[in-house]
Order: structure tokens, then C-alpha cells, then sequence
């Protein structure tokens, strides 16, 4: 079976479970009558699982158009201290009911050529990620700075980390390690999707992570800065 092949038969089983569980929560709100406010909390449920499967098609489609060199990148300047800023701000929220010291080190503004939707979509999964697993009371810190020709960005947490035996498989499309797979949200595609869009710049994504003693998980993202190396418009 050929790359392209196995990502859209693990799609087609991700879509109809996904499917399978909105028809089954339809199917039984419509068996019986049910008030306003039950009514309500079915059509919330239901459309954050639209929502998730909005995400799983788009994820997809990048990953398939990347597949066969048709991606397509809007760069223009991006600010990296402002948008990762503008990102961390928006999880202060939920960093704070889980009980994390959510930080952000970023002393100098940095610009790279980039597209500024994906590397929302990039960063946000990082984050996204970090606050899922980051256990209460732990640190998430983010930080950017200046190394040479290229911006790195490092997002660490504290959580149980990734057992070793994972590590390689952690950038496969539909991957979802022990962790990953007692969780309801996601596809197992966020690092996958990571990965490209790094690579889509010139730059890489690479990820450490340990359990045990001094367990958690780091991942380093590296962009070369304006006018270094920086990819073609698209």
C-alpha cells in the first residue's frame, strides 16, 4: 500500500467513526421528546464534533496536496514575538483551570517570511498539545530567540512524556500513542501537519521528550529569519 493510499484509508476510518458517533447521538435525541436545555447540550455536542471533523478534512487535504507537491503558501512577513504573544495569551484561560505557570520568553521581535495561517495552525497545535498533556501544577513555557540565520521556538511542558518505544513514530499521519488513544479529541495528525508546515518554510521540527524522572516533552521549531534562505512565493 503507497503512503497516499494508507493516509486515506486511516481518513475513511477516522470519518466514519467520527460519523457513527453524531448519527448515534442524533438517533437517540430523537427517540424521545426532550426539553429546550437537553435538546441544546446535543446540538453543542454535536457541533463541536463537526467542528472536529472541519479539522480532520482540512488537516488532510494539506497533507494529501503536500503529498504531490501542490501545497500552496501565502508568505508575507510574520512577526513571530507578536503571534506567539497573540497564541499564548488565548490559552492563559484554560492553562490557569488546569493549575499550569504558562510563560513566554521572547525578549526581541523576530520577522521570517512565512504564511501566517499555517504557522498559526502550527504553533496553536503545539500549544494545544502541551495544555492537553501537561499535568496540574506543572510549568508550559514557550520562548523564541535569535540563532544565527534562524528563529527557534520551544514549547515545553511537564507531562508524562512519550515512551521511547513511540519517539519514531510520533510524526506518522493517524499516529496516536498510548496516551493519545485514551483521549477523546484528535485524529493523531497535529504533529504530522506540524512537521510539514516547518518543512514547508525551509526549517525543521524536532521533538524530545522523556518519562520518568525529569519527564516531559520539548519541541524545537526553526524558521529561517527574513531574508535567509527564505522559501519562494507560491
Amino acid at each position: 500500500m503507497t503512503q497516499l493510499s494508507r493516509l486515506m484509508a486511516d481518513f475513511a476510518h477516522a470519518l466514519r467513526n467520527s460519523l457513527s458517533v453524531l448519527r448515534g447521538e442524533i438517533e437517540l435525541c430523537l427517540l424521545n421528546p426532550r426539553s429546550i436545555e437537553e435538546y441544546q447540550q446535543v446540538l453543542k455536542s454535536n457541533l463541536e464534533e463537526v467542528e472536529q471533523l472541519c479539522r480532520l478534512v482540512d488537516s488532510v487535504f494539506i497533507l494529501v496536496r503536500a503529498g504531490v507537491g501542490e501545497l500552496k503558501m501565502n508568505f508575507q512577513e510574520v512577526r513571530l514575538k507578536e503571534l506567539l504573544t497573540r497564541l499564548v495569551s488565548r490559552c492563559r484561560e484554560t492553562a490557569a483551570q488546569k493549575g499550569l505557570d504558562l510563560t513566554i520568553i521572547a525578549k526581541n521581535e523576530i520577522v521570517i517570511k512565512g504564511d501566517q495561517q499555517r504557522l498559526q495552525q502550527l504553533f496553536d497545535c503545539l500549544l494545544e498539545n502541551a495544555l492537553d498533556y501537561a499535568e496540574r501544577g506543572t510549568k508550559l513555557e514557550v520562548s523564541v530567540e535569535e540563532r544565527g540565520k534562524m528563529a527557534r521556538v520551544l514549547v515545553q511542558d511537564q507531562g508524562p512524556g512519550i515512551p521511547s518505544e513511540e519517539l519514531p513514530r510520533v510524526f506518522e499521519p493517524f499516529f496516536r500513542g498510548k496516551a493519545g488513544a485514551n483521549r477523546e479529541k484528535g485524529f493523531g495528525l497535529g504533529l504530522s501537519l506540524c512537521k510539514l508546515i516547518a518543512q514547508a518554510h525551509n526549517g525543521s521540527l524536532e521533538l524530545k521528550s522523556k518519562t520518568g524522572e525529569n519527564k516531559g516533552t520539548r519541541v524545537e521549531v526553526k524558521l529561517p529569519i527574513k531574508g535567509q534562505a527564505n522559501p519562494e512565493h507560491q
